[in-house]
């Protein structure tokens, strides 16, 4: 399966627009994995709006605060792929946020997946293995 790091990232945000929450998620998700010194990464992510303002993106052009800094992060030495799922296709995620409590520390990096997420993670892996060949 190769090597797989795993990531709860959680913040209150406060007011703020759906896509503002994603984009914090994208920019917050590869700063931890810059961080961790990952090289190959792909970023799944449920809003197509998200992604396409981070591709689409043009120096100088009024945008989301965000979006700048994210495109410069993407644009350092490895390999990132954006990728859109769709939310059905997201229950790790969803099942991380269930499982997240507020009093916890903002970010978490699993030595081991918790049980409650094994079975998803294996089911995951499997169903990309049958998509992929």
């Amino acid at each position: 399966m190769g090597s797989v790091a795993l990531i709860d990232w959680r913040r209150k945000l406060g007011i703020c627009s759906v896509i503002e929450s994603e984009l914090w998620g994208i920019y917050e998700g590869l700063l931890a994995a810059w961080s961790l010194g990952l090289t190959h990464l792909i970023v799944e992510v449920d809003n197509s709006d998200a992604i396409n303002l981070i591709r689409q993106y043009k120096m100088g052009e009024a945008t989301l605060a965000l979006v700048p800094h994210i495109v410069s992060l993407i644009n350092r030495n490895w390999s990132i792929e954006l990728s859109h799922v769709l939310r059905e296709g997201n229950i790790l995620v969803d099942c991380m946020a269930k499982f997240s409590h507020w009093d916890d520390l903002l970010c978490h990096r699993f030595l081991s997946p918790p049980d409650l997420l094994v079975s998803i993670l294996e089911k995951d892996y499997h169903d990309s293995s049958i998509e992929g060949g």
